[in-house]
């Protein structure tokens, strides 16, 4: 029979050199069979070579036995941090939310095992929660901010992780310091706390060189926002006109309309909302919007159209089961609305629509031409000088049988930002059939 150190050593070889399989009797012969001879070294090397064979449950156990040698030993904690994780932490928010329980009690775990360290469990877990917590309805910012606070984001890693996905494309996630700083930002926003919001985004912005899925524009954005809380809008009003040129997003048009008012400028403020009423989004997620143009439109002595919006509102809401507030039960009351008798919310979008879009085009000089090219989400538009735009399909206001090359067009330009080329670039936008 082959003595304990010379099977120990054997198993530690065959572990360090990744052969985990072959490793896995030698400790467990160690581990079962030789219990008055097994060492917290042993136990740790067995379940990490269980762990690396996807059997985690049974490499639980063994480190929780190990840890009954030495309570204190690092190998150890940090092995079972990563059982957790692979267990109850590393699951789809569905699955999660089925039984939530055995989730957290497992990441309180994690944290009082290991601490914030590149090898860890700490980080991503922390990171895994915060992700969840925002899925929930109606999520609470302070829990989130309660999980993030025991992050240090200037000693996370910056390491990205590549992977292709199911349809064969290549495709990377954010570094675990990319995706703290983003989270910090949203729930300090949440937590109305802007002058931290504006300090964490700007060193974010500082400590990272290359940003995925547009995190630097909404890091930006929520600096922006800060901003215009702080009374700071004519900065906020400039960075927000600013990523509008890389990211034409209703709610980026929503805030610049919001601030626009609030310095005076209504009718500024009333074309980046009404652009942002027609902008891509489910109607749901644009009450603000439809609020501020009812909000402009009342100041405006236009009492009519004003209903229109709060009428609006109050459709989407019922549709969604969603509570109608007294403010907005009393302003639909005093222009003579009854929401017993509402409209449904796709009846009265399609009637405000053209009004949006008139009032988008207002301020924008306006040019013809012809589409050239048609593809899944984007076309050209050639005019009668030989320059050619790009457009998105969401642009084209007409009817969509008119979608077409050889279509005559007219058209506005604005300015916009080449991905490919990385160049600033002017495109097409509000095409109406000619």
């Amino acid at each position: 029979m082959t003595n304990t150190i010379e099977l120990r050593d054997k198993a530690s070889a065959l572990r360090k050199s990744k052969d985990f399989n072959a490793a896995l009797p030698l400790y467990e012969e160690l581990w079962k069979n030789r219990p008055n001879e097994r060492n917290e070294w042993d136990g740790w090397g067995y379940a990490s070579c269980l762990r690396k064979v996807r059997r985690a449950q049974e490499a639980e156990q063994v480190c929780r036995d190990t840890l009954k040698i030495k309570s204190d030993f690092a190998y150890a904690r940090n092995e079972l941090a990563w059982c957790l994780y692979d267990l109850y932490i590393k699951k789809s928010d569905e699955e999660i939310s089925r039984d939530e329980q055995p989730y957290l009690r497992a990441a309180k775990e994690v944290t009082s095992l290991v601490r914030q360290d590149q090898f860890s469990a700490f980080a991503k877990t922390i990171l895994h929660v915060s992700d969840y917590l925002k899925s929930k309805p109606n999520p609470r910012a302070q829990d989130r901010y309660a999980w993030l606070s025991q992050l240090d984001p200037a000693q996370l890693s910056t390491d990205t992780f590549q992977f292709t996905d199911a349809t064969g494309a290549q495709r990377k996630l954010a570094s675990d310091k990319e995706r703290c700083f983003a989270s910090l930002t949203d729930v300090l926003v949440g937590l109305t706390q802007w002058e931290k919001c504006i300090a964490v985004g700007e060193e974010a912005l500082k400590q990272i060189q290359q940003f995925h899925y547009d995190n630097d524009i909404w890091i930006r954005r929520r600096i922006a926002i800060a901003k215009g809380k702080l009374g700071r809008r004519t900065e906020a009003i400039a960075d927000l006109r600013d990523l509008l040129v890389r990211k034409k997003e209703f709610f980026i048009q929503h805030d610049l309309a919001e601030l626009l008012a609030q310095e005076g400028l209504t009718d500024e403020a009333f074309s980046f909302a009404a652009q942002a009423a027609i902008g891509h989004g489910e109607p749901q997620m644009k009450l603000g919007v439809f609020e501020l143009l009812g909000q402009l439109l009342r100041a405006a002595d236009r009492p009519k159209e004003a209903a229109e919006h709060y009428a609006l509102m109050a459709a989407v809401r019922l549709e969604h089961n969603w509570p109608i507030s007294s403010d907005l039960a009393n302003v639909l009351s005093e222009a003579g609305v009854q929401i017993d008798k509402l409209e449904s919310s796709n009846a009265i979008i399609k009637r405000l629509t053209p009004v949006w879009a008139a009032v988008a085009a207002e301020r924008q000089e306006r040019f013809t031409g012809r589409i050239t090219e048609i593809r899944e989400k984007f076309g050209f538009v050639l005019t009668q000088d030989r320059k050619s735009y790009f457009f998105r399909l969401s642009e084209f206001k007409g009817p969509r049988r008119l979608l077409a090359a050889g279509q005559e067009v007219t058209f506005a330009l604005e300015d916009g930002f080449d991905k490919k080329k990385n160049i600033p670039a002017k495109n097409a936008v509000n095409l109406q059939p000619a």
